[in-house]
């Protein structure tokens, strides 16, 4: 082949990876063409990487699980499959390809090179070499400059003493005496010296142990240019003196000679923005190259970064791999980290004994530290996260005292916990102070920040906030996460010191979360719910009260909020809440976020660290098959999980699931019940009551225990003891009135059809009346079917097809409309016939059919009235015609239909008592203040009887010539809505203009009073919310809430606009998608 050179072809994220690989094949004789560097100025990157993949030999493809997210990667892989490249595969992780990978790529040899690539590499190189035909050049052995304790260096005998009496005084923690035993041979570039002086200069409690006058000589080799010396002062810097300039330019120094702790070094300084800008992209890439330098400690750092997910997503399973390698270097911390790994179940199977061993072995390493974690490992079972029984207890505290004989500043800080709660030892809360004190002053970062809770609480000591700043101050120079958490609660909570303010907490509850630890997910949580809007959170397993804060001064970004969550998801806090409400939110729609194939994973994560509201979540997806294959075992079995951890919709979901086995698919179209015993059933319903009782009790989020379960209740209630049965009818009247919908429905048909209860037809009405008002049409039908002698409930003296027209209209189902129509065509001629005889004292019952709202008793009825108008505050003021320009207060103004309302009646009332003769006592008489806000029910039933009157007595029964020449149209006219349109053509062949006037006026009337009407119908409803205003326990539907609260927050064109009743409205529903911004305004 004419251009023999490789392409490379990797995602950024595994740089280090492929700069390696580039590396050992350039080594063997292979040139390679890799990116950014060989990238040709003056051409684009894209047109770059196409030439370059066009005259390629051959296509090498680091395959992870970020390259095979990159859509990058999948257009190069495309792009050299196009042009027939040979690509061969190097494997470094376990992932599965997705579908664009498979179809390239199912068919090639795959090299795996997982778990340790760098085992592979030669077989790479002769697999690239075989296929494009060059022999492979050996590189030559080059003596590395890293400080694997495995290298071999010449035998200095002085050297040799000085290193074995420096590891005897490691294993009694006596760093300072050691430290100044290793000084000169690590200098003098001895590697096991170096090796044993890292294990020193890593650990932050170590380096407080040194005395601060050794590093006299050291700096002093520095100056002159040693490079060990160089990476000893960036330490002293970075955690003994403090001064970020000096640690950034002693580890760049070192650096620059090409040393692999200087890369580490100068990675961390990127890592954690030390005099230089804040950058991972280039802390990675500097890490990467100290770890492809076989740099121990640099791996160990990459081992803890994927662990624990400091600047890059977790990977349990590389830092084990990772952590494998450490220990068979023998870096001591290896061990205890392993063992933790081990002790916790994270990325491999729990296993105490193991966990204990590894424990053991970092101790016989010298890394005394690890007796608090052994102690740890007796203290709390970390699995369940419960404390273990007193004689285990007991063996941790022996632990952590044999720890502090050592001088272990972390153990002393555990048994001052230990002392603060009476965890083994009695309750001393003032001892737990001043051991904090003395574990703090002997290097452990912890307890700065325990000291700092202790002043900020008054616990143990005077409560003190400025001492408490102070010490978390402190703290988080070390740096210790948790301290920079409890300086941005303190801001938060209005305690900030310093000048600080309430916008600070912001600083630093990110940098809490950057740096991760016990309060990283808090940290996350309190900025995700700082910056996010409430909408966010629709979905009801999501709401927390104590987490719905509101703070003007962030503004808010949900992409911003969900990110912080997104970051703590991938630490290894472990916070279930996070997992759960994360995962929750790509499961959601209707904010941008979804991402269900994400959301599932973090939904069964949450579930295996024990978030109950995740099992039910994922019971719901699969029990409605859409993300997912439907599997209602698998639904069941996330119900049970979510019951065991006492979670109310848990076993609302297992009641369900036994209720369905009862009512089959008699549900459904052609359905029917299923065939069962009578001794099953009773198994199933008295299981299925217990189970609905149980989440009454523990109280449920998503659902209402009888939602879904009441109807196989009421089917088998004989199954039921009378006791049973009441305790049922009680438990959905609750719910009815904590606004459930359904349960108000079912309240209705329990008194219908006397199942759970007695039979009261009256008390079913009533039911199925407040639900229709709510928006449950199914509710209108029923009381359709009641009226219409349909439901043989009512008896016929009570039934009438003018109230069954009125509520099968409510219903827009095509049936209900069909029947409405026809009874109110049988309704039209009732009129017709009735309009004969005019009764002008008494109210004829055919007015019902002209005026339908005259069959709902809320209409009638002496107390009638609208109780929601009492929230509102309209301005005292001149009245406006219009909407007013000031959208923030209730305005004194009529909305036009109400102002036509208005002016029809004027025009109306003039007449009749001006031209016709009425007297006043026929006559209802109004001002336009009687018209606003709104028209009372009694003015409204007033001008409907005056409207009626002057219709038969001037129309239907008038004396006009004109009108008797027309006598027979006039007889086939009512005031029925199907005829407005024909009397107002009829009006414009009338010769008589006060007759024509009268005509027009009585359809404007008739028009507005419908169009309030229709309004008031459910206006009605929120009497009750208005009455239980103070009552926590009664709640109506969201949506209903919602609906109505828009129409006040804008007005309509017969309600005028309310923001105090719309603010009244909205603040009972703050989590409903839009509320948020209304409620700003």
């Amino acid at each position: 082949m004419e251009n023999k050179y490789v392409f490379i072809s990797y995602s950024s994220a595994n740089k280090g990876i492929a700069d390696a690989t580039c590396h050992i094949l350039e080594e063997c004789g292979i040139p390679c063409w890799i990116a950014p560097r060989n990238i040709i100025p003056g051409k684009t990157w894209a047109g770059n990487i196409v030439q370059a993949i066009r005259d390629c030999s051959l296509m090498v493809l680091i395959y992870s699980e970020d390259s095979n997210s990159s859509s990058q990667v999948a257009n190069e892989v495309d792009k050299a499959f196009s042009h027939g490249k040979i690509i061969i595969p190097f494997m470094v992780d376990s992932t599965p390809m997705n579908d664009d990978f498979d179809y390239y790529l199912s068919r090639k040899h795959w090299l795996v090179a997982y778990p340790d690539y760098k085992k592979m590499l030669m077989p790479l190189v002769e697999a690239v070499a075989t296929n494009i035909g060059i022999e492979i050049q050996r590189p030559q052995s080059k003596v590395s400059n890293s400080i694997s304790r495995k290298e071999v260096t010449a035998a200095i005998p002085q050297y040799e003493v000085a290193i074995e009496t420096a590891r005897k005084l490691l294993l009694n923690y006596e760093h300072d005496t050691a430290f100044a035993e290793l000084i000169r041979p690590a200098l003098d570039d001895y590697k096991e010296a170096q090796f044993l002086v890292r294990t020193i200069l890593t650990t932050y409690s170590r380096m407080q142990r040194l005395n601060a006058f050794r590093f006299k000589y050291v700096k002093e080799k520095a100056d002159s240019g040693n490079a060990f010396a160089q990476y000893m002062m960036c330490r002293y810097y970075t955690h003994i003196e403090r001064n970020e300039g000096e640690a950034y330019r002693y580890a760049n120094l070192c650096a620059a000679q090409g040393k692999s702790y200087g890369y580490l070094e100068l990675s961390m300084a990127y890592e954690f923005a030390t005099s230089v800008e804040r950058s991972y992209l280039r802390a990675h890439e500097l890490l990467d190259k100290a770890v492809n330098m076989d740099d121990p400690f640099a791996m160990m750092r990459l081992a803890k970064d994927n662990l624990y997910g400091w600047t890059r997503k977790r990977n349990p399973k590389r830092a084990f791999m990772l952590l494998k390698q450490c220990m068979e270097i023998g870096i001591p911390e290896s061990f205890e980290v392993m063992g933790n790994m081990y002790n916790e179940g994270d990325g491999v199977e729990c296993d105490r004994k193991r966990a204990l061993e590894l424990y053991q072995r970092a101790l016989d390493e010298g890394y005394l530290e690890a007796y608090n974690s052994m102690a740890w490992y007796y203290l709390v079972n970390m699995e369940t996260f419960q404390y273990r029984d007193d004689a285990e207890i007991q063996q941790g505290i022996s632990l952590l005292r044999k720890g502090i004989e050592y001088g272990v500043a972390m153990c002393l800080s555990t048994l001052a916990y230990c002392h603060q709660e009476g965890i083994g030892v009695l309750k001393k809360t003032e001892q737990a102070f001043r051991w904090y004190k003395k574990a703090a002053e002997a290097g452990d970062p912890g307890s700065y920040f325990n000291i700092g809770c202790m002043y900020y609480y008054g616990n143990g000591c005077q409560e003190n906030n400025a001492e408490a700043w102070k010490w978390f101050i402190r703290g988080s120079q070390i740096p210790f996460g948790s301290c920079f958490y409890q300086l941005g609660l303190m801001c938060q909570e209005g305690y900030g010191q310093d000048g600080k303010t309430v916008a600070d907490c912001v600083d630093y509850y990110e940098e809490s979360l950057r740096i991760g630890g016990g309060y990283a997910s808090e940290s996350a949580l309190r900025l995700y719910n700082i910056f996010r809007t409430r909408p966010l959170e629709t979905n009801p397993l999501m709401r927390d009260d104590e987490n719905t804060y509101y703070y003007d001064w962030a503004p808010k970004d949900n992409h911003r909020a969900v990110n912080y969550l997104k970051q703590a998801a991938g630490m290894s806090d472990y916070s279930p809440k996070i997992y759960f409400k994360y995962g929750a939110i790509l499961c959601t729609e209707g904010h941008g976020f979804t991402d269900e194939f994400e959301g599932i994973r973090y939904l069964k994560l949450a579930v295996e660290k024990g978030e109950p509201r995740a099992a039910v979540m994922l019971a719901q997806i699969y029990e409605k098959g859409e993300l997912v294959d439907k599997d209602l075992e698998k639904a069941r079995e996330y119900y049970q999980l979510a019951a065991d951890k006492d979670c109310g919709d848990g076993y609302v979901g297992l009641a369900k699931g036994l209720c369905s086995q009862i009512m089959g698919t008699i549900d459904e179209p052609d359905g029917e019940l299923p065939d069962i015993d009578k001794a099953t059933k009773q198994k199933l319903i008295g299981q299925a009551y217990e189970y609905v009782c149980q989440a009454d009790k523990l109280g449920c989020k998503a659902v209402c225990p009888l939602e879904e379960t009441i109807s196989a209740f009421m089917l088998e209630d004989e199954l039921l003891t009378p006791a049973e049965r009441n305790h049922l009818v009680e438990m959905n009247n609750k719910y009815a009135r904590l606004g459930n919908l359904q349960c108000i429905v079912d309240r209705g048909v329990m008194f219908h059809i006397g199942r759970l209860t007695k039979p009261d037809v009256n008390k079913a009405i009533e039911a199925y009346q407040q639900a229709a008002r709510l928006d449950k049409e199914c509710a209108a039908k029923n009381l359709g079917d009641l009226y219409s002698g349909k439901e043989e409930s009512l008896p016929a003296e009570r039934q009438d097809k003018s109230t069954a027209a009125y509520w099968y209209e409510k219903d827009s189902s095509k049936d209900s409309q069909a029947i409405s129509a026809r009874l109110r065509e049988e309704g039209h001629q009732v009129v017709i016939n009735s309009e004969h005889v005019f009764y002008e004292k008494k109210r004829s019952e055919h007015i019902k059919w002209i005026f339908p709202y005259l069959c709902d008793p809320a209409f009638t009825s002496a107390s009638s009235k609208l109780r929601i108008f009492e929230w509102a505050n309209f301005a005292k003021g001149p009245l406006a015609e219009g909407i007013p320009q000031n959208a923030d207060t209730d305005v004194r103004y009529l909305p036009k239909e109400l102002n036509d309302l208005f002016k029809a009646y004027v025009k109306l009332y003039n007449l009749l008592s001006k031209t016709y003769g009425w007297s006043n006592s026929l006559l209802p008489r109004l001002s336009k203040d009687d018209f606003f806000p709104y028209l009372s029910m009694p003015h409204l039933l007033e001008i409907t009887q005056m409207v009626y009157r002057a219709w038969n007595a001037h129309v239907k029964h008038g004396k006009d010539k004109w009108l008797q020449q027309q006598a027979t149209k006039v007889e086939q006219i009512t005031l029925m809505r199907q005829d407005w349109e024909f009397i107002l053509d009829f009006a414009e062949k009338c010769p008589d203009n006060d007759l024509q006037l009268l005509l027009i006026s009585v359809v404007d009337m008739c028009y507005g009073l419908e169009a309030l009407a229709e309004l008031y119908w459910q206006l009605i409803a929120l009497n009750d919310l208005v009455e239980n205003a103070e009552n926590a326990n009664f709640h109506l539907p969201e949506s209903f809430v919602k609906k109505m609260a828009d129409l006040f927050f804008d007005g309509t064109d017969v309600l005028p606009r309310s923001r105090t009743v719309a603010r009244r409205l909205y603040a009972q529903i703050p989590y409903l998608p839009g509320v948020e911004e209304k409620l700003k305004q």
